[in-house]
């Protein structure tokens, strides 16, 4: 069996429901078994700012965080607004800045922490969030044939 080249661009793809060598959920009911198994809640947060850069340290974790976990807040959370700050000129310090609902504005400094660890932060700071599930790998799809 040879490569396609023309798939080349989905193995390399990091996005919510896309892992290497899995096939990719096509169905509604696949989809919906993929975000069933990430569901995380955080009703009292209004907005979510990420500021990151393309280049410099500490900017992976921020991206992760971008591909695997904003797709299901926003699933899960319908009224969440996500605003994403990314610099081309140079090095930024990357930030998660969380605005709650009465207007608070919290700022988290992902240096450091992994995509899940951003998710608990921002988690913790809403009084009312929880993470109800997270699947295996914790962005992979786990839905079954």
């Amino acid at each position: 069996k040879t490569f396609d080249t023309n798939m080349a661009h989905v193995l390399r793809m990091k996005k919510f429901g896309y892992q290497r060598f899995y096939p990719r959920p096509r169905t509604p009911e696949q989809w919906n078994s993929l975000y069933n198994a990430h569901k995380q809640l955080v009703p009292n947060i209004e907005k979510i700012t990420l500021q990151w850069s393309s280049k410099g340290a500490n900017q992976t974790g921020l991206r992760y965080f971008k591909y695997y976990n904003i797709q299901p807040l926003q699933y899960w959370n319908k009224d969440l607004k996500v605003e994403l700050q990314k610099n081309h000129e140079g090095p930024v310090e990357p930030k998660v800045i969380v605005e709650l609902v009465g207007g608070e504005k919290k700022e988290i400094s992902p240096i450091g922490m992994k995509n899940k660890d951003i998710l608990h932060a921002i988690v913790a700071l809403d009084k009312d969030g929880e993470i109800i599930t997270l699947g295996p790998g914790f962005a992979g799809p786990i839905y079954h044939e």
